[in-house]
């Protein structure tokens, strides 16, 4: 079921400006890697009955993730998604069961998800530090006082940054692999069932003539 943020007891508007914020990073990484609408993942307005099965998998993967990679709570979720705490629940417990021990595909796909997810987080951190701390030079060249340092007050966000990054960089790489390797053996299994074709249409010899 979903559509039961009215139901859900609100949380303060800073609060749901940050989960929003957060929640539309998920949905906007979950919604490309799927290949499905951004709004469908976004707002669960529709229904989980009425959705196709491609987006209900970015739902789940979305639920997950929220929680998971971007910090959100299921309260906050359930508010800014428009599911029921219900309806989270069950497509976390989903994704956590198909992961099972968590060195198989999925695996790999949340790791690169979460990578990509925390990558543009961080970015946004760091632009958002970077503004606020640009403004505070601005005001204090204005007062003729002196201005805070530039690199070393970011530091803290920088850092994040490049380790998201670098963390990216490895998961991906991780998941070009998995998906390599997967393309290959696709590749192989059709070649295979071809030369079993051919190999059979040999042993049949030709067709018999028409005696017409």
């Amino acid at each position: 079921m979903s559509g039961g943020a009215s139901s859900e007891r609100k949380i303060q508007p800073e609060a749901y400006a940050v989960a929003r914020g957060r929640w539309m990073v998920v949905a906007a990484v979950v919604a490309d890697h799927e290949g499905v609408r951004l709004t469908a993942v976004q707002y669960a307005g529709g229904g989980e009955t009425r959705a196709g099965l491609e987006l209900i998998r970015a739902r789940r993967l979305s639920c997950y993730l929220a929680q998971v990679a971007a910090e959100i709570s299921q309260h906050a979720l359930a508010n800014v998604s428009r599911l029921t705490r219900k309806t989270i629940r069950e497509h976390v417990r989903w994704v956590e069961d198909a992961r099972g021990d968590g060195d198989g595909p999925l695996s790999i796909e949340l790791d690169a998800l979460t990578a990509e997810i925390q990558l543009r987080l961080a970015s946004r951190a760091y632009a958002a530090a970077r503004r606020e701390l640009e403004g505070a030079r601005r005001l204090a060249a204005q007062a003729g006082a002196a201005p805070p340092p530039l690199l070393s007050a970011l530091d803290p966000e920088l850092d994040a940054m490049l380790s998201a990054i670098a963390r990216k960089e490895d998961a991906q790489a991780a998941w070009r692999r998995l998906c390599d390797q997967t393309e290959a053996q696709l590749a192989a299994v059709e070649a295979g069932q071809g030369a079993a074709l051919l190999g059979r249409a040999a042993s049949e010899g030709p067709p018999d003539a028409d005696p017409s």
